[in-house]
């Protein structure tokens, strides 16, 4: 009846004790993980997985919710956590929003960064607190707790490419407007996620969630709420980070070979610098360290711009 489709089973099947055949912290090793027998590492994560072929994890012939066995704890007694995976359930039966998508500005972290900001921001109102993951965070956090929403994070001074970092200004705007509002923008919310599609931005998103809370509740808290989300930048905001001052802690970049844009693929986010005149010398440093399981090489380009002139080196 609430239109959830894709949700074939009652109850939507989980998966507990998840462990992977995968030392996170040390790398891959080959030979365990083509080893039927061989070693299981636990996995501090959680996660919803469609059905069909989820890449390196077993193919699944239903939609389900995977919770895994970790270092510390049993992601599957977080409460926090189940319904932040849940949410991701029922995100992709409706709005189906993607990872990314590609704009005006090039590449966009968007879809996916709404994807985890929705399902912490209905977890948030299931809980009525703003942290994420107490329990399971326990000792693996910092200050105990995977996430909070309780924060300032801004579009795009606090961006990196990567879409549970990049929810934050998203889902911490929500967090602000249940404290002064309460349930009545619970609806709304949902109205206005479930009718975006698969490619939907922060604007896209703040537009339709306005228009929900005006026609569900009134033009007062509408807008307060646009009130917050300017604050937070996500009404039109420019992917542009004003270099020149403090450095910006790190940066997620793609590669040719995981989007179709050749021979280079624009980032998720880009650095501006006004050159003062008469400047003759500019240095630029860049930290091209790799890290995670899925590392590469990064080669920045640098765009020069003098009236309508462009050089680029």
């Amino acid at each position: 009846a609430l239109g959830f489709t894709r949700l074939r089973e009652v109850p939507l099947r989980a998966s507990v004790n998840f462990r992977i055949p995968v030392d996170l912290a040390a790398g891959f090793d080959i030979a365990n993980l083509t080893d039927p027998d061989g070693v299981l590492f636990p996995m501090d994560n959680a996660m919803f997985m469609p059905s069909g072929d989820s890449g390196m994890f077993i193919p699944r012939d239903s939609d389900s919710i995977v919770f895994g066995q970790g270092t510390r704890s049993d992601f599957s007694y977080d409460g926090d956590i189940v319904y932040h995976e849940f949410t991701h359930a029922v995100v992709d039966s409706t709005s189906g929003l993607e990872a990314a998508t590609v704009d005006d500005q090039g590449l966009d972290i968007g879809p996916g960064a709404l994807n985890e900001g929705y399902a912490d921001i209905f977890a948030m109102f299931l809980t009525g607190n703003s942290g994420m993951g107490e329990y399971a965070g326990a000792g693996l956090a910092p200050g105990g707790v995977i996430r909070t929403l309780e924060n300032d994070k801004r579009c795009p001074d606090d961006l990196i490419g990567e879409v549970h970092e990049d929810s934050q200004p998203w889902a911490s705007a929500a967090w602000e407007l249940y404290d002064l509002y309460g349930d009545v923008i619970i609806q709304p919310y949902f109205d206005a996620m479930a009718s975006l599609t698969p490619q939907a931005d922060f604007a896209v998103a703040v537009r339709d969630t306005l228009a929900e809370i005006e026609s569900q509740v009134d033009a007062a808290t509408a807008a307060g709420a646009r009130a917050e989300f300017e604050r937070r930048n996500i009404v039109d905001c420019v992917r542009a980070i004003e270099g020149g001052g403090a450095p910006h802690p790190q940066l997620h970049g793609e590669g040719t070979g995981s989007v179709s844009i050749r021979p280079y693929v624009p980032g998720y986010m880009f650095f501006h610098v006004a050159i003062p005149s008469g400047q003759r010398q500019v240095r630029l440093s860049f930290d091209a360290t790799a890290g995670g399981m899925l590392a590469g090489s990064i080669i920045p380009y640098v765009l020069f711009k003098k009236g309508s002139e462009r050089l680029r080196i």
